[in-house]
């Protein structure tokens, strides 16, 4: 029987070895591997990569929210209310309360008897000045469609957008630039916004109110998505593949938006890599989003 030398049993296996697993060295890398990955259908992998862009960026709401997310679809729900639960004390504590809010009814969609989520909710309310379900709501005062909105000057306008993830590292300059170019835009409850198979000619910034989505089917009939609420940018995903609108948008209440027509689009995502590769990042998840929820309207 031949011998088995001591250094052929040391010579490296002629197998191929598994690649490394990509690193993300900062946030902005994280999020945008976590996308991909999201995408690409591997939960697990976007999970560890949403969850490294915690590690980086504690303060970061969407990232958390994003676990919470996939970890949702994962099946593994404890963990994700404790997560969208996070989520939405963060929201709250930086000033997004209707983000808050809707993170909340999430909760309790996946734990109809979560405490903390229920109070937190009602609490949210009461600062809002909104009734308890089921409460007599406050009379509502209704916009008047051809009321030109109020101008904002670039100053204020500067200011809502400042806390916003997508414009909080704009420089002061080019934030005002970019605060000249929005333009104050009001509808009315039921109101379009955006209708699908238009052309797309502008990028939208909900300020007050909340706009619902839906894809309308051959057969007339509606799949609806998540509902637009305040901060929530939309628009972009036509704008920056130059197709046509993908989903329709309609003005679920009264709502303020600001809203940046397609040539100052254009101008500043030319100006800012960073800031398009963001907006591609939010158009992937959209669409991701999307193509799940027609799959399950089927």
């Amino acid at each position: 029987m031949p011998r088995t030398s001591a250094s052929a049993s040391l010579l490296p296996s002629s197998s191929p070895r598994p690649e490394p697993a990509p690193v993300a060295t900062s946030p902005r890398e994280a999020k945008n591997l976590g996308t991909e990955l999201l995408v690409a259908g591997d939960l697990e992998g976007a999970l560890a990569a949403f969850q490294e862009a915690v590690t980086l960026a504690p303060e970061d709401v969407s990232c958390r929210q994003k676990v919470a997310e996939v970890l949702q679809r994962l099946g593994r729900i404890r963990e994700a209310t404790a997560e969208y639960e996070a989520a939405a004390r963060l929201w709250d504590e930086q000033g997004w309360m209707l983000r808050a809010m809707g993170l909340c009814k999430v909760i309790l969609q996946l734990d109809p008897d979560h405490p903390r989520a229920a109070a937190l909710l009602a609490d949210l309310r009461a600062r809002r000045g909104l009734p308890e379900p089921g409460g007599e709501a406050p009379p509502v005062k209704r916009l008047r469609p051809h009321t030109p909105p109020r101008v904002l000057r670039p100053e204020v306008v500067a200011q809502l957008l400042r806390p916003h993830p997508l414009f909080s590292r704009l420089e002061p300059r080019l934030l005002l630039l970019v605060a000249e170019a929005f333009k104050p835009h009001l509808v009315d409850a039921g109101e379009p916004i955006l209708m699908r198979g238009d052309p797309a000619r502008a990028l939208y910034l909900l300020l007050r109110g909340r706009c619902e989505v839906f894809h309308q089917h051959l057969d007339g009939h509606e799949s609806a998505y998540p509902d637009l609420i305040e901060g929530d940018v939309f628009g972009e995903v036509a704008l920056l593949r130059s197709k046509l609108v993908t989903a329709s948008v309609r003005a679920k209440t009264a709502c303020l938006l600001l809203k940046l027509d397609r040539q100052a689009f254009e101008q500043l995502v030319s100006a800012e890599p960073e800031l398009r590769r963001d907006l591609q990042r939010l158009g992937a998840e959209r669409l991701c989003r999307t193509a799940l929820l027609l799959t399950r309207s089927r």
